[in-house]
Order: structure tokens, then sequence, then C-alpha cells
């Protein structure tokens, strides 16, 4: 029987069975055409050679899967001048050839791949009575036919990331009908003029301010009129006030606290400082007790000496009376097994010999370094580690500390002095705004400002004539724009000259370097509004496929969407 509505087929094509097994709905197809021409040679063939079938799946009924076998025949090429001398017949409307599935089945795998992605679309095919690999899906996309882009006289450029601060192509768009019209590999000059150069109707070229756009588009199609992209004038003029706006900062602080109204005293800042006065003097007095203490030690150490000279003495004494040890012991209140030991070695007058210590192995480079001013035991402690020492850093304390000069070597005690209390100056009305939240109040209208924030460009613009002069300057500018009369640029390039404000300036002579675009820019409608749209629709796209698709299967996914 011929094709049914449900399963409709071209001419030529007859279904001889249905039937269903597992799930499945295999359907038997037969051609009965009688003709067929060679694919290589297209000479028509009636001689048949042979019969063969083909399985190729369709799409579902009802949710499940439909399998097509097609018996087709082999026929004879009968042009002697053809190499090729057997052919199978091709079915165009229905299946491709060596293909494994049907061409709306192919389409229909490759709308739900573009809907989601392979993974995705092949997670969901079996819902929809469907097979297919992400390899499968993948293939599907690669295939998609393409409508060619309408005629276009007017395109904006702008560029986009495959990867952010390393490689970037170039997206491209119809600025009348907002259709994307193609996808670049790169955003070189040269792959961009000869893009260009291979579409010479084209009249007006939107881009932004790049210098490789501008050269790409003056190479490629010298008969276009470029236009610069007024969002990205009105960026680099924001950054350009924001960084003269910074420079001036410490200048409207300063008028700022002026203005300020007395500050009050904080009973809880007064009370903390207290404190810490009377902590830091605390410390002081604790410092002078301790040296105190160590003067006594030394004036009681000294006098005990003295009193051992003196009673040496009157041993000596005793002793040239002929008197014993034992004699003598009672009278000067010694020991008389001290009085032997005095008489036999006498009195040591110099302090007591010190213990051996591990640094004395160190000494002389202590002693070197001390010398040339470095005498923090910490510094010297960490010098001493990388030659070997595996004493304490207290220990190094304790050996630097005889070389340090006593308190009774100073004519006068050491007191430190209380650092002076710092006030801090009180905030102005102003301080809080930033030099980045300042620019909106240069570039936006006055009417767009609420009451406060008018009050506060009111303040910024009586600081300094420069910063009045700027404000009406960038004014100009943005009011040029928004309203494209651009009929004065001149006149105000020239003002920027002469009011001598380094950042404006700056900002003129960019301009100055691509004046026709500007111009063009602030007199026609023409902006790269609505490719922007598109770039960040493509961004989207990239992330469905995890930024792994290839450029050739980016490109498919980006132009067969924006259809």
């Amino acid at each position: 029987m011929e094709g049914s509505l449900l399963l409709p087929l071209s001419d030529g094509l007859v279904i001889e069975q249905i039937c269903r097994q597992e799930q499945q709905i295999i359907i038997s197809v037969r051609s009965t055409a009688a003709l067929a021409r060679c694919p290589l040679c297209a000479a028509v063939s009636e001689s048949i050679h042979s019969h063969y079938q083909r399985t190729v799946a369709d799409l579902p009924e009802v949710g499940q899967l439909v399998i097509l076998k097609l018996t087709v025949r082999r026929f004879f090429c009968r042009n002697a001048l053809c190499t090729r001398r057997i052919f199978t017949e091709r079915l165009p409307e229905l299946v491709r050839p060596w293909a494994q599935m049907t061409n709306r089945l192919r389409e229909a795998l490759g709308v739900l791949s573009f809907a989601t992605c392979a993974e995705a679309g092949s997670r969901l095919a079996p819902h929809l009575g469907m097979k297919g690999s992400p390899s499968t899906l993948l293939r599907c996309q690669k295939a998609a036919s393409l409508a060619p882009p309408a005629d276009f006289t007017k395109i904006g450029l702008d560029d986009f990331a495959f990867r952010r601060g390393r490689t970037y192509g170039t997206i491209i768009v119809n600025l009348e009908t907002h259709h994307l019209i193609d996808v670049l590999p790169d955003r070189t000059v040269e792959t961009v003029a000869a893009w260009l150069a291979a579409h010479p109707d084209i009249e007006v070229i939107s881009r932004d301010r790049a210098s490789d756009y501008a050269t790409a588009a003056t190479l490629g199609a010298p008969q276009a009129l470029q236009v610069c992209d007024r969002w990205h004038l009105l960026r680099n003029l924001s950054e350009h006030v924001t960084t003269f706006l910074a420079r001036m900062r410490a200048q409207i602080r300063k008028t700022s606290q002026e203005q300020a109204p007395p500050r009050e005293e904080d009973p809880l800042e007064e009370a903390r400082w207290k404190e810490r006065e009377a902590c830091e003097q605390a410390r002081d007095t604790r410092r002078q007790e301790r040296r105190a203490r160590k003067t006594v030690r030394e004036q009681t150490k000294a006098a005990r000496q003295e009193e051992r000279l003196d009673r040496y003495q009157q041993i000596l004494t005793l002793k040239s009376q002929g008197l014993s040890p034992e004699e003598i012991a009672p009278r000067v209140g010694c020991s008389a097994r001290t009085i032997r030991q005095w008489l036999a070695d006498g009195v040591k007058t110099t302090p007591r010999r010190r213990r051996p210590s591990p640094l004395d192995a160190y000494a002389s480079h202590l002693w070197r370094r001390w010398e040339e001013g470095e005498q923090r035991a910490e510094k010297l402690y960490q010098e001493l580690l990388e030659k070997g020492y595996t004493g304490s850093v207290r220990a190094v304390y304790r050996y630097l500390h005889r070389w340090r000069p006593s308190q009774t070597d100073c004519e006068e005690p050491v007191v430190r002095k209380h650092r002076p209390r710092k006030t801090a100056p009180p905030p102005g009305p102003f301080d809080e705004c930033q030099a980045k939240e300042a620019v909106w109040l240069y570039i936006r209208s006055p009417d767009e400002l609420k009451p406060k924030e008018q009050e506060h460009v009111a303040f910024i613009r009586q600081v300094h004539p420069s910063l009045e002069t700027a404000y009406q300057l960038v004014q100009t500018f943005v009011k040029m724009a928004r309203e494209r009369t651009g009929t004065g640029l001149e006149v105000w390039l020239k003002q920027v000259r002469d009011s001598q404000i380094a950042e404006l300036t700056q900002f003129a002579k960019g301009i100055e370097r691509d004046l026709a675009s500007v111009q063009a820019a602030l007199t026609l409608p023409y902006s790269n509004g609505v490719v922007e749209g598109h770039v960040h629709r493509l961004k989207l796209i990239k992330r469905q496929g995890y930024g792994r698709a290839s450029f050739p299967l980016l490109r498919q996914r980006i132009l067969y969407q924006a259809v």
C-alpha cells in the first residue's frame, strides 16, 4: 500500500508490511521505481542487477521506535564511458546514502541537540521515542543546513572571548534586522578585513574603539562609513573622569572637613584613652622599680666585698700577734677552716669566676657583631643558629647582658615619653563618596539626580575651578552623545585643550585619532547595543557546551539559533 498519513512516503515507495516487536514498530517498504540514475554519470538505467535490504530508523509513532526495512535494488550502468558498472538506487527524499536514519529523524535529533546539548539531548531522546548517542547528536548539529543571511548593508562588529584574556573571536550583526550574520574564529586585522572585502555592499560599520577593527574596516571596506559605539565613548570618558576625581580627592576631602561641624568628644573614646595612658604609666613605674632594685643589689654586693676585706685585715693582724686560727675565729666571726683558707690563698677582690657557657665558642663572632652595632639578641641568635648553635635565645639574652651598660652608669634614669594623643579630624559631609561613585554625578544628567546627589555635585564643583570646568565639559559631551548633536565636537575639543586638564586632554587626543568615526557616532543612530546583546546570548550557548565546543560546532550552534 502507498504511504499513509502517519507515515508519508515519496512516490515509488510502497508499504508491504507493518508489525510490532519488543516496543518497536517495524515497517517493510519496497521501491517500485522503474528507472534509476547512476550517481556517477547520471545515466538512466532499467537493468536491475539484484535486490538488498537497508535498515534505517525513522521518527517515532505514539512514542515507540519506528524501524524501516527498505528493499531497494542495484542497477547496471549501461554507459560505456562510466567507470562504475553497478550502482544502488538513491532515495534522496527519505534517506541519505549509507545513512542509518531518515532525513526527518536526523533533523529532529538536530533540533533536539540545538535546543539542549549533545549530552542532555541523548538522555532526553529515549523519552521521545528516539535513540541517539552524544556523538550522533553532534553529527546532526554539524550536518544541519543553515539558511544564508538576508542582504545587508549596515553591520556591527564586536569581539567575544573563547577564553578570557587568551583567545577571542568576532561576531557580526545586521544593524537593520538585528539578525546575526556570521562568526569569525579570531579578531585579527587579516581575518576581519578579508571577510569585509568579500562583502563589498557594506555601507556602515559600527564598532568599538579597538584599533584592530578600525584598521580592518579601512582595509576591507574603504567605502563604508565607520561609526564608533557611543557606549564605549562614554565608558572611556568615565574612566578618565574617575582618574581626574581621584587626583582631586585629597583637596575635596580637605574642603569637606573644613566645612564639618566641630567634633564632639566621645565619652567612651575618652575613657579608652585614659585607660591606655594609665597602663603606660604603670608599665614605666614597674620598669623604674626593677632598675632601682638592681641598683640596691649592686650596692649590697659592694658593701659585702668591703666588709670581707676589713675582716681579712683583722685576721692578718691577729695572726701577726701569734694567735692560732681557732683563737682568731671567735673574734672575727668566721670558722677556723675559712681562716686557714684565707691565710693560705688570700681573699679574692675580683668577682667570682663565671661558669663556662656554650656561647663561649661564638664569643668572637658575638663581640665583632656587637662592635658593629648589632645588639639585638634575636638577630644574633638567628646568626648563631646558622653556625650550629643549639641553645636557646634566652641564653643569648643572658650572655649579652654583661655587655650592656648598667643603670648606675647613666646620669639620669631613662623615662619613656608618652606618645601624644592623635585625634582624627572630624568627618566631612562628603567624605564617604569615592571617585568611582562621584563620576556618575558628572556623567548623569542633573535632572536624574536626587536632591542629596545634587547637593553633593554642587559642593564638588565649587572646591576648585578645574572641577567646575571638567563638569561643564563632561556634561556637554554626554549631551552630544544622547541627543546626537555632534556638530559641536570641534568646539568641544578646543575647549578641552584650553582647560589644560590632563585627563580630559588625553581623552580628547584619542578622539582626534579617530575623529571621523566619533563624529558619526555623535550624529547617526547606529550603535553596538544589538551586537552586545548577541554577545550575551553567545556566552550562554558557549557555556551550554561547557566551553569545550570547537569553533565549527560553536559557530553552527550560534548561527542556527539566530535564525
